[in-house]
């Protein structure tokens, strides 16, 4: 699978060549591959752009300014940009970039997403957009990636820390918490009691590694454990972890992103998230930033500081890690 898609509109087709062969051997370099996609007439190029599915869209465009049958490319981008498709486009010609800046001037609409390119630059400027645009999309991976593994690594932690030290609390405070297991799952109360039963021997729990991995034994329910179990031991390294600030901020972000489409918004200012199709063809991206209302986003400075927690979070807990293994 490529890195990225690309729509190339020149007339042409040994000028394309050649600098499709020299972009690529650049990119080989730095590991990105690219779907070249070549087009030689204007109007096929379009209908093909205007019809294709919003999941499907080119990542960049790259078009010529002079064009066969009377075409000029700015008349393409216009078309393009009128039907809000927002894709980057580098705008190119044999003619100096001043030309070209003074040809779409009188209208600011083209500007947005365009690098304007002569084709003695055009190497340069195309390699920098797609390294660019490749950096972009690598990071909406990450950034899913970061919380979920995040995350685990912390529940971890936490099922090594209970399962470590839950023998070494007092019998009334694994009684309370035994309580607050049973208050939080009444529902599945009389399983939950024959399970215990089978864990049972002499009539108190010798050991809750196996109740941990109880169906239902719940994420935020483990976490709150692991605070009374810090607690009844004076663990002052487990003080600075708040429980309730970890799942609104951490969990809950990584639950919104899980299972989800996810794009970042043409100015790069905001990370969305999309359920299905329908709402990934619905929430087309405003060319004004400040006029996003989508409530399916999270804005990338956001993004930057649920990162930064979510690492402080897991330091914190590697810290605790590693007391335990070398206790």
């Amino acid at each position: 699978m490529k890195d990225l898609k690309i729509m190339w509109i020149d007339d042409s087709e040994e000028w394309f060549n050649s600098q499709k062969d020299s972009l690529e051997v650049n990119l080989e370099d730095v590991g990105i591959s690219v779907d070249f996609e070549y087009c030689k007439n204007a109007n096929i190029l379009t209908n093909k752009v205007l019809k294709q599915p919003r999941f499907e869209m080119y990542d960049i465009i790259f078009i010529d300014y002079s064009l066969s049958n009377n075409i000029v490319g700015d008349e393409i981008i216009k078309r393009i940009r009128d039907n809000d498709i927002l894709v980057d486009i580098i705008f190119y010609s044999a003619s100096k970039e001043k030309e070209l800046i003074d040809k779409i001037k009188t209208n600011i609409a083209l500007i947005d997403g365009l690098t304007i390119a002569n084709k003695d630059n055009f190497i340069d400027k195309a390699f920098n957009s797609i390294c660019k645009m490749a950096q972009k999309k690598k990071s909406i991976t990450n950034m899913r990636g970061v919380l979920a593994n995040v995350t685990s690594e912390n529940d971890f932690v936490i099922n090594s820390y209970i399962m470590e030290n839950f023998k070494n609390i007092s019998e009334t405070k694994q009684q309370e918490i035994l309580d607050l297991f049973l208050k939080n799952q009444e529902d599945n109360k009389k399983e939950i009691n024959e399970s215990i039963d089978s864990y049972k021997s002499k009539g108190k729990i010798t050991s809750i590694n196996k109740f941990l991995k109880e169906k239902f034994f719940p994420l935020e329910l483990k976490y709150r454990i692991f605070a009374m179990i810090a607690e009844e031991l004076h663990d002052e390294d487990a003080k600075g972890f708040n429980i309730e600030e970890y799942f609104k901020t951490i969990v809950s972000s990584r639950n919104k992103l899980s299972h989800k489409k996810l794009d970042i918004c043409s100015k790069g200012s905001y990370l969305k998230y999309f359920d299905n199709l329908k709402q990934f063809n619905e929430r087309i991206c405003p060319r004004d930033c400040n006029n996003h209302s989508d409530e399916n986003k999270i804005s990338c400075s956001e993004w930057e500081n649920i990162k930064l927690q979510a690492y402080s979070y897991c330091s914190l807990l590697t810290s605790i890690f590693n007391k335990l293994t070398n206790e």
